[in-house]
């Protein structure tokens, strides 16, 4: 299945493993979502290749941030051995902090840890587009897609130290 939006390529998520990815960012959703009473947490189409993820709105219904998500099968522990770092590719942050800017919104970064049912979130980016979050750019070999392969590109190494933490309520 192929949307409009992706010009024709067939997006990972309509794999068994994309599938999977919905479930975390659901459950990533959740817990977010249980912490913030009243405010919403909504995704933007899971067949696009939408720049962001999703927004969050406040009660009175306003947009107040846009959000890049990504779950990993690491836990606290195991982040904090990768220097507390996030990978995502730089392309993905200056999109979306250019969305940001044109809502006027800052952008957020949610980081879901499977094992530990963990939710890390940290302003990426003001309302301006402008990074306020401290990170380093590295060209690298990563995986491409959820599906495997691989890919060189410039990747953004976000420091997590200092996020806040959610954890899933029983």
């Amino acid at each position: 299945m192929t949307s409009p939006y992706n010009r024709g390529v067939s997006l990972d998520i309509n794999t068994p493993r994309g599938q999977k990815s919905l479930e975390y960012a659901q459950r990533c959703a959740e817990i977010w979502c249980s912490h913030n009473p009243g405010w919403q947490y909504i995704v933007t189409p899971e067949n696009s290749d939408s720049s962001i993820d999703g927004v969050l709105v406040d009660p009175g219904l306003t947009v107040r941030a846009i959000v890049e998500q990504k779950s990993r099968d690491m836990s606290r522990v195991q982040l904090a051995e990768f220097k507390d770092e996030w990978l995502v590719t730089m392309d993905k942050l200056v999109r979306a902090s250019g969305v940001g800017r044109q809502l006027r919104v800052p952008l957020v970064g949610f980081l879901y840890l499977i094992p530990d049912e963990c939710l890390l979130t940290k302003q990426l980016a003001d309302a301006e587009g402008l990074f306020v979050a401290k990170f380093r750019v590295d060209r690298t070999t990563t995986q491409a897609t959820i599906n495997g392969g691989e890919a060189v590109r410039a990747n953004a190494y976000i420091d997590m130290a200092g996020a806040k933490e959610f954890t899933a309520r029983s």
